[in-house]
């Protein structure tokens, strides 16, 4: 509260009590004088109700979280408000209730302080006490200095992919899949060149064409027909009230081509929006542009003749699928133009037996075929279209495939990324793979993150066609205000230098959030910015990260001791707590752009989110079992923080002895092992869980610093502290780029920070 800035602040604050006025006597003017049943003796019982409902409120709140909030959380609330009210508003416990209360108010009122009563009164007070505790929950602050210190809690750490993994990557045939290829009115017209008369769609494809070129075979979604301009182009941006048909120009068919997609799928929803003469045409101009295709046919010979691709000596048969064309029912497919396209029906349609005995003639086949495919894909045109999960219509056909012999499922139509799943196939040792959607290529529409995209990348063993693992490159479509709708992956807005310029800070915002939705929906982890790699690879044991980027080793650095120990021995293990630990950031420690800057050096680590001195002490013997040339420790930190005497070295002479009897642990077993030790790392002023006044907490974290540079100084051990120069960038740049917190590095500009001021600063000896 404050006095007012400005007088008309006074006019307005009495303008709101004039309303609230108004309220309460419209109120109390539609309060009705009869009995309404249920509601009045609701209100009669409104003090049970008011007192005892947040027992219940808590419980709901365990068992829905808002965290998880979903459009149904809702009605569940409602329910549990409904019930809440039938069971307290209820007569019974009501009169329970008064009793209870008047029961106390008597143990208090009775005169005399014999044993008896004092009993009474300390019993029902404790009983009031338990039952005013929800009510205390709400009232109580959550920033109140009176709160115990609760210690950093460990996030999700990710695996690193093992040399093995690496290796087979390298091996690996790699194919592409991008989802609809598809050009609503405003992408049509932006295309528009009034210089050339033509239309150019070279611009969608610019930041996503080196990963289709890469790839050893690329396919995408050739969503709509090139029926000519003669029918007019797509006549919708949908939302937008109008019909929706859609029609490219040619143009758009080379494109496609050019960016490195190889094989496009013409079975969709939108393949007769020109009808059948503009379905034939597509094919034409398709084949004109060199593009392969399969999911529409002129004939029925063409429909039989089985797609293959090789790859690198792989053989791979191809099936396409669609649940339908808009405005046309099943019996067009299966009665009048059987020829035309292969389609899907629901599990609950009366033609599904029929439709689902074709699928597996089209398996058959290809499994009896003289010389069989390696593998099969399958290109399904399903989903709910804005949905990030499957439904029953995919997950029925997915078994139906996968039971049929498929390994490969690249479905598309849902227009918003859906999850990758690996699947065991029957009969067999091999995995299979699906991809439920990777959402939109390029969409104008991004209304129901519609803008959160990627590319999927499947890589396969050439030697013995198993799947290995499924790659992810999430991208975000953004339109320039002078150009048209493009699809930008995550990593080159973050990394190359014009487009990031190109991309403001708000619209930052929404390319974090799209990151987040594509790598928990399809990784089945929420990755942020900082942990940015070209592609994130999924395996069926789940989600492995890359190692990080090496960091540049400077002249400057070279001359220094670490850096010259580093260089001239076989390993190291980096000792310390959750900075070492990368606990905060997914695993990603503060020496891993350092280390990855000495490719033959083997890493190890021993570090715990939140540990002390007494940690590392109690983890001496696993420390020590390493037996590597040099050990790196980093610790201290939290001994200042948390003063907790049971973990805690709570003097710098009790942190120096920690210290020293952890250098003789590792020393008995390792004689010759090189020590370096980290001063204790530095933390912000918003360090929420320091038991100490920050610039009490800064100047012991200075103290233990100069103790343990003497110590080093006196046993010939190497000494670093980068805090000053590490605080000297905070001070001059924004933290939020380094910090995810008060103390812990992020696992992109943070990192890199400490290594390199690590190897800047000055050592000892």
């Amino acid at each position: 509260m404050g006095t007012y800035s400005h007088w008309s602040e006074s006019i307005t604050r009495l303008g709101i009590f004039c309303v609230a006025s108004l309220m309460l006597v419209s109120l109390i003017s539609l309060i009705p004088n009869r009995s309404l049943g249920l509601i009045t003796k609701w209100g009669k019982n409104s003090l049970a109700i008011y007192v005892v409902h947040r027992f219940i409120t808590l419980v709901f709140v365990k068992i829905l979280p808002a965290v998880n909030y979903s459009p149904s959380y809702i009605y569940l609330a409602l329910l549990a408000t409904v019930l809440t009210l039938l069971l307290l508003g209820s007569d019974a416990v009501s009169n329970g209730f008064d009793s209870f209360i008047r029961g106390i108010v008597r143990a208090f009122s009775q005169e005399g302080g014999g044993r008896g009563g004092w009993t009474r009164k300390l019993a029902s007070l404790f009983l009031l006490l338990v039952l005013l505790l929800p009510l205390l929950t709400d009232i109580m602050p959550t920033n109140s200095t009176a709160l115990p210190v609760k210690k950093d809690q460990a996030q999700a750490i990710h695996r690193m992919l093992a040399a093995e993994q690496e290796a087979a990557l390298e091996d690996a045939i790699s194919i592409a899949f991008v989802g609809d290829l598809i050009l609503l009115q405003d992408q049509v017209r932006r295309a528009y060149s009034d210089l050339s008369g033509g239309y150019d769609f070279s611009s969608m494809f610019t930041y996503a064409q080196d990963y289709l070129l890469g790839a050893d075979l690329a396919i995408g979604v050739f969503e709509g027909p090139t029926a000519g301009p003669d029918v007019g182009y797509s006549t919708s941006n949908f939302g937008d009230g109008l019909p929706l048909f859609l029609n490219y120009p040619d143009s758009f068919a080379q494109a496609v081509k050019d960016s490195g997609i190889d094989l496009v799928s013409t079975a969709n929803n939108h393949l007769l929006d020109k009808g059948e003469a503009g379905a034939m045409r597509t094919l034409d101009i398709l084949e004109e542009a060199g593009l392969l295709h399969i999911g529409s046919y002129r004939n029925q010979e063409e429909k039989d003749a089985p797609l293959l691709v090789e790859v690198n000596g792989v053989r791979i048969a191809v099936l396409a699928y669609t649940y339908g064309s808009n405005g046309y029912p099943a019996e067009y497919f299966l009665r009048d133009n059987p020829a035309l396209s292969s389609i899907l029906v629901d599990p609950k349609d009366a033609f599904f037996p029929e439709v689902k005995e074709a699928v597996l003639k089209d398996f058959g086949r290809l499994q009896e075929m003289g010389n069989p495919p390696d593998l099969i894909l399958v290109l399904p045109h399903m989903g709910e279209q804005f949905s990030h999960s499957t439904d029953a219509f995919q997950d029925t056909w997915n078994d139906i495939f996968i039971a049929a012999g498929a390994d490969i499922i690249l479905g598309d139509h849902a227009h918003a990324v859906q999850p990758i799943q690996f699947r065991s196939k029957p009969g067999s040792s091999h995995q299979a793979i699906i991809v439920n959607c990777p959402g939109n290529f390029v969409n104008s529409y991004v209304e129901n993150n519609g803008d959160a995209t990627s590319i999927v990348e499947i890589y396969i063993n050439p030697h013995s066609n198993e799947i290995v693992c499924a790659g992810v490159v999430p991208m975000y479509t953004q339109s320039p205000a002078n150009g048209n709708y493009r699809a930008l992956p995550i990593y080159s807005i973050l990394h190359d230098p014009l487009l990031h310029s190109q991309v403001s800070t708000y619209e930052m915002k929404r390319v974090e959030a799209v990151q987040s939705i594509v790598s928990k929906v399809m990784l089945g982890t929420r990755l942020t910015l900082d942990q940015a790699q070209k592609c994130y690879y999924l395996f069926p044991e789940g989600y492995f990260r890359q190692q990080v980027e090496a960091m540049t080793i400077t002249a400057e650095m070279e001359e220094k001791e670490l850096y010259k120990m580093l260089s001239q021995a076989e390993s190291v293990c980096f000792v310390g707590d959750s900075v070492t630990a990368g606990s905060h950031n997914g695993g990603y420690g503060w020496y891993e752009p350092l280390a990855a800057a000495f490719p033959n050096l083997h890493v190890t680590r021993e570090a715990w989110a939140s540990a002390t001195t007494t940690v590392l002490l109690e983890n001496a013997d696993a420390i020590s079992a390493h037996k590597s040339d040099i050990y790196v420790i980093a610790i201290g930190t939290n001994d200042v923080r948390y003063r907790d005497r049971a973990t805690c070295a709570m003097t710098a002479q009790e942190y120096i002895t920690n210290m020293d009897l952890l250098a003789a642990k590792i020393l008995a077993n390792n004689p010759e092992a090189y020590l370096a030790f980290i001063s204790p790392w530095l933390a912000q002023a918003n360090d929420p869980f320091t038991a100490l006044p920050i610039d009490q907490r800064d100047t012991m974290l200075r103290e233990y610093g100069e103790a343990l540079r003497s110590y080093c100084a006196d046993r010939g051990f190497c000494f670093i502290d980068p805090n000053p120069a590490i605080a000297e960038v905070l001070t001059k740049y924004a933290p939020t780029d380094y910090l995810l917190d008060h103390i812990h590095p992020n696992a992109g500009a943070g990192i890199l920070l400490y290594s390199e001021k690590v190897g800047t600063v000055l050592l000892l000896p």
